[in-house]
C-alpha cells in the first residue's frame, strides 16, 4: 500500500499522522516543506490539494478526510498508511 505513494504522498500522511489532529493547507505545506520558495498562499494550498487528491485516488476516498474551514486529517485507510510506513522504517533500522 505505501509502496504506490511518492515521497511527498508519504510526507504528508507523516506529517497528519504525527500531529494526530487536523491541520490546514497553509500548515501542511509549511511542515511538508512544499512551500519552500513559494511566497503566495495560494501554490501551498494547490499543491496540498493535489497531493491529497492523489493519495485519496491511491488508498480511497477516506485516506485523508478535508473538512472546509477545518483543515485534513487522515482516515483509517490512511493510518494504516502510516502505521505501515513506521513499521517499514523499523525494521529498515533494525536490519
Amino acid at each position: 500500500m505505501i509502496g504506490r505513494l511518492t515521497p511527498c504522498e508519504i510526507e504528508v500522511i507523516c506529517v497528519l499522522g504525527e500531529r494526530g489532529g487536523w491541520t490546514d493547507s497553509e500548515t501542511l505545506a509549511r511542515l511538508t516543506g512544499m512551500a519552500s520558495q513559494m511566497y503566495d498562499h495560494a501554490r501551498p494550498r494547490k499543491t496540498v490539494r493535489v497531493h491529497v487528491f492523489n493519495i485519496r485516488e491511491k488508498l480511497g476516498d477516506g485516506a485523508i478526510i478535508c473538512i472546509p474551514g477545518r483543515g485534513y486529517t487522515l482516515g483509517e485507510p490512511g493510518v494504516r498508511a502510516y502505521r505501515a510506513h513506521l513499521a517499514a522504517k523499523a525494521a529498515w533500522a533494525a536490519a
